[in-house]
């Protein structure tokens, strides 16, 4: 099969993560190859954020995603997804893709575009599908190993209350995951994810393993390396940055830690620096564009992977590595797809900070 014009679909059209820089990436590799490509995305952007490929045509539809199977008793929710899809239809039909590609969405486009006749290919960056969760974390903090199912309901995954939101969700994702299940090419990013789908009940023929790439660095002038330590990522519970800091406390030769990104446990994770005494140890950078993390991969000592959650893959310490950063990372998830213990870093237990 010959593809000359290519739909892709993500949830955001900026670059606000490894799965936009991944887009980005590819995107450019092929349009340098003359492919026809478009993008839709599901959200708008926010005044001044740098868009994924600026030089293609995008449009924004507005969400699909099956947090709004609230719409059963909201009309109006199901009224605007209705006119998205509407939207969607047009958009297929004036471009005629020969491939439709989905990103880090969760909605019913496969069963639109199959009804089109046009081929769908389900890349699967994360475990929305295997975890109601999204982190395969237990309420414990402990790594869940289950399938996706009754256990979700019963170990408290899934709040059964007044709201029936959650298990509303959670029936979607059930029906997503089915769904899924009937597509002929799906993509995963590590074996791990792969193994985390096929206990899903996703068949293992449909599954293909293509790991994340990023672009090799121009030969640049080399910077003089600081004694900085450099965490780059979300602040969210599942990254073990509090372990990170109870490491951080543990050192007595004097250094700084970088800190690019943000999250919902900031304001809580500036309180625990403040009571382990690290307050003057720790910058918080905030989000840094990927011409400012290159600079920072370039000065740092080493990059910091003190993830609690099974990593999906890991794209930070790959950018890392392309700069002769060495990284030390928990030893979860796909993280030792790309990490080689002793060579090119360091692979640790995770919630073990000595």
């Amino acid at each position: 099969m010959t593809v000359r014009r290519l739909l892709e679909i993500n949830a955001v059209g900026t670059l606000v993560g490894g799965v936009e820089r991944t887009l980005q990436v590819v995107g450019r590799e092929l349009l340098r190859h003359g492919l026809d490509l478009r993008h839709i995305y599901l959200h708008p952007a926010e005044p001044g954020q740098a868009m994924i490929l600026p030089e293609i045509r995008w449009e924004v539809l507005g969400d699909l995603s099956p947090q709004n199977h609230s719409e059963a008793v909201h009309p109006k929710v199901r009224d605007r997804r209705q006119r998205a899809l509407a939207r969607l239809e047009k958009v297929v039909a004036e471009f005629r893709p020969d491939v439709i590609h989905l990103n880090n969405i969760y909605s019913p486009i496969p069963l639109l575009a199959r009804v089109a006749g046009i081929p769908v290919v389900r890349t699967v960056h994360d475990y929305r599908f295997a975890c109601v969760r999204l982190t395969k974390l237990l309420r414990s903090g402990r790594r869940c190993t289950n399938a996706p199912g009754i256990r979700c309901l019963l170990r408290g995954c899934v709040p059964l209350g007044s709201d029936p939101t959650p298990l509303l969700d959670f029936l979607a994702r059930t029906e997503e995951l089915e769904r899924y299940r009937d597509l002929s090419f799906i993509v995963t990013k590590s074996e791990h994810v792969k193994r985390t789908l096929v206990q899903a009940g996703v068949p293992s023929r449909s599954l293909t393993v293509i790991p994340c790439c990023i672009p090799l660095p121009a030969p640049s002038e080399s910077l003089p390396r600081r004694d900085w330590l450099l965490y780059v990522g979300r602040m969210s519970v599942e990254k073990g940055i509090d372990r990170l800091f109870e490491a951080c406390r543990l050192v007595s030769r004097g250094f700084r830690l970088k800190l690019a990104g943000e999250g919902p446990e900031r304001p809580r994770l500036e309180r625990l620096a403040e009571r382990l005494g690290l307050v003057d140890r720790v910058d918080w950078l905030g989000h840094r564009s990927y011409e400012e993390l290159t600079a920072l991969y370039r000065q740092c000592r080493l990059l910091v992977v003190p993830s609690l959650w099974d990593e999906p893959f890991g794209l930070v310490g790959l950018e890392a590595m392309a700069h002769a950063l060495p990284v030390v990372a928990s030893d979860v998830g796909g993280t030792r797809e790309w990490l080689r213990d002793g060579r090119s870093g360091m692979l640790v237990k995770p919630d073990a900070p000595g």
